[in-house]
């Protein structure tokens, strides 16, 4: 059945912030999902959880003079004594990470998916109202398989022909991006959020997943969704203009850390680009609206098996975290272990809010992705 938000279920929450911060407070939403330029407030956890995710960023780790100073600068307004974290060094929650810490340095990802069966509460569609839309002009909606699911997306190769002339022949294989959509629910606003990359020459697809914008499955909540990022790959891989050697995977918010989860499995994908992803899944499965989290968050091995904090050290691509100044807090602890382990990634803060920093985040990724294929394939 469906999961629909009720406004006296979701608790408001507010706490500060400054211009342009991409953390903002939850607001009711009526009944149904905010639309995904505001609905970050049902993404993120409450203000507690966030002070929490703070105080563990401030352990050790990857140290940026220039970065820290933006950010700092960024967050300015809000630097006051009464803002300072409390030391949670021994509570719970920083207890179970801890502990899971120590246990995913022997248990790679792709092993612990394999071994894990989840026990959902609940079986039903993903929590975010959607309208069947019509593709633009030169774009097609395509089906991929995900396992013995056939589910929707939409494809752009930039082969677009003017009435009345034939195709032109064959050209050189093209660079390719999987772009993961923010929420839960996919629509024309996030098609022109990535539409930067068609743009810049890849073939773009955009794949909706199980259990959304009525697709067979059921919302998994970072589970199941992860194979379907890895199938949207193949099913990119196989199409005759696209350079299988040439694929990167990419994604905003939710659809970020989907991408960071694809990172650390066997996929085709060569490098991962994510756009504000709240990367600590404890913290948002804990802090989260029941709706959202179809398993008992407390059993943490649920948790466990979802969160890209847990097997940082499963990353196998090169993978860049583009972060907002605020979203930065979300993201630090993962860079501080990835620097620990020797992994091939960067923490890049990028100006603006949560939805603001992503048209200038996929610029930058272009110009990396471009990096990369350089890197991979030297000129002669």
């Amino acid at each position: 059945m469906p999961l629909e938000f009720l406004s006296s279920r979701w608790p408001q929450r507010e706490f500060a912030q400054s211009p342009g911060e991409s953390f903002p407070c939850t607001r009711s939403c009526k009944g149904k999902i905010l639309n995904h330029r505001n609905r970050l407030g049902t993404f993120l956890p409450s203000a507690f959880l966030l002070t929490l995710l703070g105080s563990m960023a401030g352990c050790g780790g990857t140290k940026n003079p220039e970065k820290e100073a933006a950010a700092k600068e960024s967050n300015a307004p809000n630097a006051s004594a009464a803002d300072a974290p409390p030391d949670m060094s021994k509570s719970v929650t920083f207890g179970r990470f801890a502990a899971h810490h120590e246990r995913s340095l022997a248990v790679d990802l792709l092993v612990a998916r394999k071994n894990f069966k989840s026990q959902f509460r609940v079986k039903g569609p993903a929590p975010q109202p959607f309208q069947n839309e019509r593709p633009p002009e030169g774009v097609k909606e395509v089906t991929y398989e995900s396992g013995e699911l056939k589910l929707k997306g939409w494809l752009g190769t930039g082969r677009q022909n003017q009435k009345g002339e034939k195709a032109e022949k064959a050209e050189k294989k093209k660079p390719a991006v999987v772009f993961l959509h923010g929420g839960f629910a996919f629509s024309k606003d996030d098609w022109k959020d990535a539409e930067p990359f068609l743009k810049a020459g890849y073939v773009l697809f955009m794949p909706t997943l199980r259990g959304e914008n009525g697709n067979p499955g059921f919302y998994e909540s970072f589970l199941g969704e992860v194979d379907d990022a890895v199938a949207a790959g193949r099913f990119v891989a196989s199409l005759p203009e696209v350079d299988p050697q040439r694929i990167f995977i990419a994604g905003h918010s939710s659809g970020a850390v989907l991408a960071c989860l694809a990172s650390m499995v066997p996929t085709v994908y060569k490098a991962a680009a994510t756009f504000d992803g709240y990367l600590d899944m404890e913290s948002w499965a804990l802090g989260s609206d029941p709706a959202l989290v179809p398993y008992d968050p407390k059993q943490s091995v649920e948790i466990f098996v979802r969160n890209p904090q847990s097997f940082v050290e499963s990353v196998r691509c090169p993978l860049r975290l583009y972060a907002s100044p605020a979203g930065a807090r979300a993201n630090q602890p993962f860079a501080n272990r990835a620097k620990h382990l020797g992994k091939k990634y960067e923490l890049v803060i990028v100006p603006g809010d949560h939805q603001s920093m992503v048209a200038p985040a996929i610029q930058l990724a272009i110009a990396w992705f471009q990096e990369v294929q350089e890197v991979a394939t030297p000129s002669k």
